[in-house]
C-alpha cells in the first residue's frame, strides 16, 4: 500500500473505532459509569490493588484528576482502600465487590450488543473480522507500549525522554492530518502486506468513481 493509501485506512478505521466505542459505551452511561470510570474500574480489574498514582499512571490522567475519581470510585462502592504494607504512609485501591458486578454487567450488555450485531453478519464478513483482530490488537498493543511506566516505588531517575520524529513516517493528505490520524497510519505502515491477514487484506481503499 502506499502512503495516501495508508493514510486512508487509518482515517477510515479511526473512524469506526470511535462510532463503534459510541455504541458500546450506551449501557455505561445508563449504570451512571463515565468512560472514565470505566477505565479505572477495568484497569484496578486488571492490575490492581494499585496506588493511585500508579492507576493515574496507567490511565494518563493528572494527579488532581485522579484525587477526584479516587473520590468518587470509594463513595460509589466501585473501590476498597486499604493501607499499602509496603508504605503504611501511603494506600492502595482495589475493586470491590460492587465494582466487580458492575464491571461485569457492563461487559456482558456491551459483549451481548456487539456478538447481536456480529451475528446477524455474513460469515464472510464474520471470517474476515477473525482474521483481522490479531493485527487491530497488536496495533493497540504498540501504541499503548510506546510510553513505559514507572513504578512509583522505583527511585531510580527517570531516563530522559525520548526525540519524537519532527514529521511523519507517512505523508498525510491535508484532510487526515489530525493527530490521531497520524498515529493510527504510523502503526497500519508497520504491518506486514497481505500475509498480515489470512486470505490477504480485507481493507480495499475506495475508488475515485
Amino acid at each position: 500500500m502506499n502512503d495516501e493509501e495508508i493514510a486512508e485506512l487509518a482515517g477510515g478505521l479511526r473512524t469506526a473505532v470511535n462510532r463503534l466505542a459510541h455504541v458500546l459505551r450506551a449501557p455505561v452511561a445508563q449504570h451512571g459509569v463515565t468512560p472514565t470510570r470505566l477505565t479505572a474500574l477495568a484497569t484496578l480489574d486488571k492490575h490492581g490493588p494499585l496506588r493511585p498514582g500508579e492507576l493515574a499512571d496507567r490511565m494518563s490522567i493528572s494527579a488532581a484528576s485522579m484525587s477526584r475519581l479516587t473520590e468518587v470510585l470509594l463513595n460509589g462502592g466501585w473501590a476498597d482502600r486499604k493501607p499499602d504494607p509496603a508504605d503504611r504512609r501511603a494506600f492502595l485501591l482495589s475493586l470491590s465487590a460492587h465494582g466487580a458486578a458492575t464491571l461485569d454487567e457492563l461487559r456482558r450488555e456491551s459483549t451481548g450488543q456487539l456478538a447481536d450485531a456480529l451475528r446477524a453478519l455474513p460469515e464472510e464478513q464474520q471470517r474476515a473480522l477473525t482474521q483481522a483482530l490479531p493485527v487491530l490488537t497488536a496495533i493497540a498493543d504498540r501504541r499503548l507500549g510506546d510510553t513505559p511506566r514507572k513504578d512509583p516505588r522505583d527511585d531510580t531517575p527517570p531516563a530522559p525522554p525520548r526525540a519524537r520524529q519532527t514529521e511523519s513516517a507517512v505523508r498525510l493528505p491535508a484532510d487526515l492530518s489530525d493527530p490521531v490520524d497520524v498515529e493510527l497510519a504510523r502503526a497500519v505502515e508497520t504491518i506486514p502486506g497481505e500475509s498480515a491477514l489470512a486470505g490477504g487484506s480485507v481493507y480495499e481503499p475506495k475508488s475515485d468513481g
